[in-house]
């Protein structure tokens, strides 16, 4: 999941181009945002993504404070093999929290791992993180005959079109004893 419904590229072959943009300058091995600029001016369908990374929900205070989506489309089939596809939204029950940028530098320089120091100490001090699973879907017709691609990453549907539907809850209530016994 990302904390944003949207992605910077919806041609596959490109998402090499965006990787590589987020790389080091090759001869002196320092972060360039030039790289990073220069790619989002030659790839205007990304300008969705952008102005929500550079919004107020930009840099989430906490991951309990930020939503999480699942920006591809998937598919639900059930046992008649009759499938529909499916849009993932993991909404916080913590509500909405974020960093002003000078908040966020400054954190960085304080402690680098904030975010996962976080989550762990209010696991470990007996916290649940949790976030309410909803669900958009859509019949093979709707999603073939919607106004746009509707598999279309840069795009997201219209809750009028597809309205938010509850699932469940994603709760987090242990850390792992050994990360790559058990997570990795």
């Amino acid at each position: 999941c990302n904390h944003v419904p949207v992605f910077f590229v919806r041609d596959p072959l490109k998402f090499f181009d965006f990787i590589h943009s987020q790389k080091p300058h090759p001869q002196t091995q320092v972060q360039d945002p030039n790289t990073f600029w220069d790619f989002l001016s030659l790839e205007p369908i990304s300008v969705h993504m952008v102005t929500m990374i550079f919004s107020n929900r930009g840099t989430p205070f906490t991951y309990r404070h930020m939503h999480g989506f699942g920006n591809h489309t998937f598919r639900f089939v059930n046992d008649k093999d009759e499938g529909v596809w499916v849009k993932f939204h993991f909404l916080t029950d913590a509500g909405i929290k974020s960093f002003s940028d000078e908040e966020a530098r400054e954190m960085t320089k304080l402690d680098p791992e904030f975010h996962r120091n976080d989550l762990f100490q209010f696991i470990d001090n007996g916290g649940e993180a949790t976030w309410t699973l909803k669900v958009q879907i859509m019949t093979d017709e709707q999603a073939m005959n919607y106004k746009f691609n509707s598999f279309d990453n840069t795009k997201v549907w219209l809750h009028e079109d597809a309205p938010l539907i509850p699932v469940g809850k994603l709760v987090i209530n242990r850390n792992v004893k050994n990360f790559f016994a058990e997570a990795e």
